[in-house]
């Protein structure tokens, strides 16, 4: 889970705060706000002042905005095109006098300028959502992903890697995501946004993926604007309607979510022991820490330790289990983990954690016995 606070329950807390306060108070807060405001951002944090407070919003600007800046990321398309065209037919080398170093210095399949321009119009994009221009901020957000997400039909050479690009990716995706709820019709709503969530990407084994962390959740999509989103509890059925059958770990993580938003965690607990995915029990393993239920995380780490297959994510179950133990200040429940975890991934690092731990709870001639029938039954 990410530890970044969303724009909804932000605004609500900045809005709750100023609702405290008399006139003066508001006007010595904001004093205060533009006292740390760098000096070379002043003529900024005043334009946004004024914008806010006496310019009038005109349609047919925002039509002018998003066409120019759709030619922009047409533009550099191309050129990012021409870019790697000439690192692929070897021209990009002439600009060097000594061709030995070819290898010794292979350009990145984007230059850093290119990069820059792309984080500009990305907040480009944000500055269209958050004016509340979701239907151009849509149009900007898909030429933009269309990047990263189609690149063979770009007829790039090389796949741009999202990562290279400095931006929020999760707040992103969440405001894309949100501007496709609120800008199709009400029929195609659920799987336009399930596509919009890559619901089809590959999680499969690699729960701690970097760019796994960066998808955005339906909690994300809900929290990426301060205003209410309109008939979110149709749309949460429909999301467990549509993924009820799928097995890929991504539509099996927001068909619980979904589940979760919906029935809390009782319903929650029954979903994941139908589905007995191993993520499955992992995100209920995370709900339950979240609200601090160590009893409940404990039995239902036992649990998912009885049902997972012995990989990395049984060992974040195990891993579970642990904190539990230690939350609660049961011993054996910590143990207990340490020996799943060693079950779950057998390496010198376990193995000498568990075995530590034993020392402590003076059990170490009972847990060598049990590693060692373990290993005898691997061979």
């Amino acid at each position: 889970m990410s530890n970044t606070l969303t724009l909804k329950p932000y605004i609500e807390l900045v809005r709750t705060h100023c609702h405290r306060l008399s006139s003066s108070e508001l006007i010595d807060l904001l004093c205060s706000i533009a006292q740390e405001v760098p000096t070379k951002e002043r003529q900024s944090f005043l334009e946004k002042l004024e914008i806010t407070a006496t310019v009038p919003f005109d349609p047919s600007d925002s039509a002018e905005e998003v066409e120019d800046i759709l030619e922009r990321i047409a533009d550099i398309i191309e050129e990012i095109l021409e870019r790697q065209e000439s690192i692929e037919d070897g021209s990009y080398y002439e600009i060097y006098e000594d061709y030995s170093n070819y290898y010794d210095d292979e350009p990145e399949i984007m230059s850093p300028e290119q990069q820059k321009e792309l984080e500009e119009i990305f907040a480009e994009a944000d500055q269209l959502f958050l004016a509340g221009e979701l239907a151009s901020a849509r149009k900007v957000y898909q030429q933009l992903f269309s990047i990263f997400l189609h690149s063979s039909e770009l007829k790039l050479y090389y796949e741009i890697n999202r990562q290279d690009i400095d931006i929020n990716w999760q707040e992103t995706l969440a405001r894309y995501c949100r501007s496709v709820y609120e800008t199709v019709a009400t029929a195609d709503r659920t799987q336009q946004v399930l596509d919009a969530m890559e619901v089809d990407y590959p999680v499969a084994g690699q729960y701690d993926d970097p760019y796994e962390k960066c998808l955005p959740s339906l909690q994300d999509v809900y929290n990426a604007r301060p205003e209410d989103i309109s008939e979110w509890d149709d749309f949460l059925q429909g999301i467990q309607t549509a993924l009820q059958r799928k097995r890929d770990n991504r539509a099996v993580l927001l068909c619980l979510e979904a589940i979760y938003l919906t029935d809390s965690l009782q319903g929650l607990a029954t979903a994941v022991r139908q589905k007995k995915s191993p993520v499955g029990y992992l995100y209920w393993l995370n709900q339950l820490e979240e609200e601090a239920l160590w009893e409940e995380t404990a039995q239902a780490a036992l649990e998912a330790l009885d049902s997972m297959p012995p990989d990395r994510l049984r060992t974040a179950a195990a891993t579970a289990l642990i904190r539990a133990g230690q939350q609660t200040e049961k011993k054996d429940f910590v143990l207990h983990g340490k020996q799943e975890q060693f079950f779950s991934e057998p390496n010198g690092q376990h193995l000498d954690c568990w075995l530590e731990e034993a020392r402590k709870q003076e059990a170490k001639e009972e847990m060598l016995h049990t590693a060692l029938a373990f290993l005898n039954n691997r061979l």
